[in-house]
């Protein structure tokens, strides 16, 4: 596994390369670092790179299967608990379809992003999918739709004081709505205002965006000469700037239009041809159909994964009903134990208070018994005095009246000797 200090230095290459529109440079430095990341999270985070770069330069069908590739690994790491989120990812294959032109695809991705922001109280992430929403459905045509998702969008950037590119293209993209409702005061003042914001940061990229509107809306008052003038101005920025390939397109296709209103055809032919040949490259048939296909066999893959989760759910549930019925039979034996034990208790007991009571009635009577036999000897004890004191005082009455046995002696041994 590669180092975290070699990771970050990749990394920081990536980020150098990308800020010197070395596209290339920084694909290849990604597929390095991946070739040695094992982390899923981290290799995750490089696939989600890897299809941006790819998007930047213009490969949309390598920049979807890198993405779809996160997308995946992201959804099995959720799978296991990890707190991660494809809202980065969802926002990447959104901008891939709106670029290809797959805009029904691109609005679906755009929802789905928006709903996990919302979810995680995103601000930052709720303001960046309601601008891809916005231009989903401006793409379908579908302007108060479009205008409602993006002043949604500027408003979150100016409240959370986001950085001016971010401002910038809000109000480029809120200018188009107006344009095309030919509300041109209200387009300019956008304009003016993102205009202000790129020139005062030196942000080249931004006034390349700035500029084709400009042209759009001054070629719509039939104002040519402006409108050649901005094209112009913007594709002097995006020629010599990796990654602005769809800007290039863009750029042909409205000098050619102007120069046509001009009557300057050879030069419209000559422009018009190098917007279709590049377009050609970008957005041929082939690479929506291989696009369409790597999608369906992510979200069919992602449906197998669903079912395998589920099924395993389902085992999980399962084990858990038998272990409660296991704990609920558990539960009811030791209950019935106990009823039968509180039974033979209250039988036992009652034994015990039935002997108890019988015990007591029988000291009762024993009592009763004892006392009458106290009181019968009492009385015993009282007429055996009574006789006793009798006896002593006839006794001593006999004594009185009867000679005493020595007198008796006495005159008997006196009538014996006469």
């Amino acid at each position: 596994m590669i180092r975290s200090k070699q990771f970050k230095l990749f990394f920081a290459f990536s980020v150098l390369f990308a800020a010197n529109g070395l596209a290339e440079q920084k694909i290849d430095s990604l597929k390095t670092v991946l070739g040695t990341a094992r982390d899923a999270k981290k290799r995750s985070e490089l696939f989600l790179q890897l299809g941006d770069a790819e998007t930047a330069v213009g490969r949309y069908d390598s920049a979807l299967t890198w993405l779809l590739k996160a997308a995946a690994l992201i959804d099995s790491l959720q799978a296991k608990g990890e707190k991660v989120s494809n809202s980065k990812t969802y926002k990447s294959i959104n901008n891939v379809y709106l670029f290809a032109g797959n805009y029904a695809k691109a609005l679906d991705y755009g929802y789905k992003a928006l709903a996990i922001d919302e979810s995680a109280k995103d601000s930052a992430g709720i303001s960046k999918s309601s601008n891809n929403i916005g231009s989903a459905y401006a793409y379908l045509g579908n302007r108060d739709s479009s205008l409602k998702y993006f002043i949604r969008s500027l408003n979150i950037k100016r409240r959370i004081h986001a950085k001016p590119g971010s401002i910038i293209s809000s109000c480029i993209n809120i200018a188009n709505i107006n344009i095309g409702r030919d509300s041109y005061d209200t387009a300019f003042r956008y304009l003016n205002e993102a205009l202000a914001l790129a020139l005062k940061d030196k942000d080249e990229i931004s006034a390349a965006k700035v500029y084709p509107s400009m042209g759009i809306a001054y070629y719509k008052q039939k104002q040519y000469d402006l409108a050649i003038k901005n094209y112009s101005l913007s594709q002097e920025i995006a020629l010599r700037t990796p990654g602005l390939k769809h800007l290039v397109v863009s750029n042909y296709a409205g000098l050619s239009d102007a120069f046509i209103k001009k009557g300057n055809y050879a030069l419209a032919y000559e422009t018009l041809k190098k917007a279709s040949d590049l377009k050609d490259s970008l957005t041929s048939a082939e690479i929506n159909k291989q696009m369409t296909d790597m999608n369906t066999k992510y979200e069919s893959e992602k449906k197998d994964k669903e079912i395998i989760i589920l099924n395993k759910d389902k085992k999980i549930k399962d084990a858990e009903i038998e272990r409660q019925k296991a704990e609920t039979d558990r539960q009811n034996t030791q209950r019935n134990a106990f009823i039968a034990g509180f039974l033979l208790v209250l039988v036992l007991g009652g034994f015990v208070l039935y002997g108890y009571r019988q015990q007591q009635k029988a000291n009762v009577i024993i009592t009763a018994q004892k006392r009458e036999v106290e009181h019968q000897k009492h009385l015993v004890e009282e007429k055996q005095k009574e006789i006793l004191d009798s006896i002593r005082y006839a006794q001593r009455i006999q004594n009185n009246i009867l000679p005493t046995r020595k007198y008796i002696d006495k005159n008997l041994k006196r009538l014996t000797e006469s």
